[in-house]
């Protein structure tokens, strides 16, 4: 909770605010300037980029801009109330996370959202600046929906604005040693998916003001270099396989539906086709069985579906693989060993772990991770049997593996914890696993 209060409401309550001394747990005191300087487009797209990866609804997406105008004009801010810090203004007191942690907008920001989710789920009817007082409790709750008009504006400008980074590729060899990031784009690339090839190599597929390009690491380590896959200029993400056969699958969403699209193993490409007409996907992901089935896993309305492609070229049709309502992200991949097909769901920014067994059956979900925070997944399996987990947690990434006999090894911290926003992983017949990040 802090003083912060929108412009127009007296200035002599800033002032008072403005003398407040704010104890730091391990810094000497400060005092906030005033007035706050305007807002900082970083921290608006990635609280928005957080609200959108965890699948919050329009309603409690604009609670957290409200939240963040009233607290701090949506300033990542190292002062405040007490020990209130950062873009929410969250008290490592009152058990909002370490001083660390609240200053770290994707950790400060999945925070707000995963509690003001679970206030919206326990009331159906509270307006977003409900939501947002439910959430951090404050002294003066009218100022939420005071900060409605133009905590929109500045929601619509985030929205527009689509975080782009450069994608980097880290290998972890058969052995469990890391080489260390290296940057495989340096483009402008807002997200990208990746796919491992029978004959050793690896298909980067990036997505850039709307289109997707498709770039070759082959098994000799060289690059082919990207080349235009889809100008459509509308896509916004990409999920990608590739068969026994070599055909890498390449599928892409679009104003809420998703196209198919083939690249045969001689190098040339099919054509885009409507695979999913819905209008209401907003993630997808793409797995390949040895028998040469294509398996897609689309999100919808919090629901996972997942629908096959057959080796003849035929589609089952989607069916529901977890309807429960609140998931905000997946991620397949399949062990080659069995064939099974390992499903990961993102709730609440825990991870779900399921598994659809060759033979069609579905183990039911088991928590994978519980800690919380995570706000993006990416799954890869290697040749050995083993299914390995990428989750993104403020920013970080960490790798866990399922080994072959279903133990878990626990998540450790890769790329020596650089700042990333999005991930996608692959495995490789060598036994390496790629992991690609955008920052």
């Amino acid at each position: 909770m802090s003083c912060f209060r929108m412009p127009t409401i007296g200035l002599a309550v800033l002032a008072a605010c403005a003398s407040l001394a704010v104890v730091h747990p391990s810094a000497s005191a400060t005092e906030c300037s005033f007035p706050l300087p305007p807002r900082d487009l970083a921290v608006t797209t990635r609280v928005h980029q957080v609200g959108v990866s965890l699948g919050v609804s329009d309603k409690v997406m604009l609670a957290g801009f409200e939240t963040g105008w009233v607290e701090s004009h949506m300033n990542n801010l190292d002062c405040g109330d007490r020990d209130s810090l950062g873009v929410f203004q969250q008290r490592p007191s009152m058990g909002w996370g370490t001083a660390e942690q609240i200053r770290d907008v994707s950790y400060a920001a999945t925070m707000f959202f995963t509690v003001a989710r679970d206030n919206e789920a326990r009331n159906p009817g509270y307006t977003a600046d409900q939501i947002a007082q439910a959430t951090q409790r404050s002294a003066f709750p009218d100022r939420y929906r005071e900060a409605e008009a133009y905590a929109r504006q500045l929601l619509a400008e985030a929205r527009d604005h689509v975080s782009t980074g450069k994608v980097y590729d880290n290998i972890r060899r058969p052995d469990g040693s890391w080489q260390g990031r290296g940057i495989a784009d340096g483009g402008s690339i807002s997200q990208q998916s990746v796919a491992g090839a029978p004959n050793g190599d690896m298909h980067l597929l990036t997505v850039s003001r709307g289109s997707v390009y498709h770039n070759i690491r082959r098994a000799d380590g060289t690059w082919q270099g990207a080349r235009v896959a889809d100008n459509g200029g509308t896509v916004r993400e990409t999920a990608a396989t590739v068969t026994p056969s070599g055909e890498l699958h390449l599928f892409t969403l679009a104003g809420g539906n998703v196209f198919h699209n083939v690249r045969r193993a001689d190098g040339g490409w099919q054509g885009a086709n409507l695979a999913d007409s819905g209008g209401t996907v907003s993630k997808l992901s793409a797995t390949t069985t040895p028998n040469g089935d294509v398996h897609l896993l689309t999100l919808a309305g919090g629901n996972v579906f997942h629908n096959v492609r057959f080796a003849t070229g035929d589609w089952q049709g989607a069916r529901v693989a977890d309807g429960g309502g609140t998931v905000s992200g997946i991620s397949a991949t399949t062990n080659i060993a069995t064939g099974d097909v390992h499903l990961f769901t993102l709730t609440g920014g825990r991870v779900f772990h399921n598994i659809r067994f060759a033979t069609g059956d579905w183990q039911g979900p088991n928590v994978a991770d519980g800690g919380g925070s995570v706000t993006q997944i990416a799954a890869g399996a290697t040749p050995n049997g083993e299914v390995h987990l990428l989750t993104l947690s403020a920013g970080r990434t960490f790798h866990n593996l399922r080994r072959a006999d279903g133990t878990w090894q626990g998540a450790n911290l890769t790329d020596n914890g650089t700042s990333a926003f999005q991930l996608a992983a692959t495995g490789m017949p060598n036994g390496e696993l790629h992991v690609e990040t955008i920052a």
